[in-house]
């Protein structure tokens, strides 16, 4: 199973639409927060392995995700 950390200022709001529209898949949502030390600070970061990031956000942590796949990746969310 993969682990997808969401950090960014909306982290609560692509959660909820992350649950909505990829419940089924192989994807475990490990947190969401707006917070790079929360993700920084996390028991299970070294399993992160997708990251969803305000870009700001994202080079405060990626030095911390040893394990985060290198892809591009377009989501989109329908209403």
């Amino acid at each position: 199973m993969l682990k997808l950390v969401i950090l960014s200022r909306d982290a609560h709001r692509y959660a909820d639409l992350w649950s909505q529209q990829h419940a089924n898949q192989d994807v475990t949502l490990l947190l969401s927060t707006a917070q790079p030390e929360d993700v920084i600070k996390h028991h299970q970061a070294n399993e992160v392995r997708i990251l969803l990031a305000d870009p700001d956000l994202a080079v405060q942590v990626i030095d911390h995700l040893p394990n985060l796949e290198i892809t591009n990746l377009s989501i989109s969310f329908s209403p």
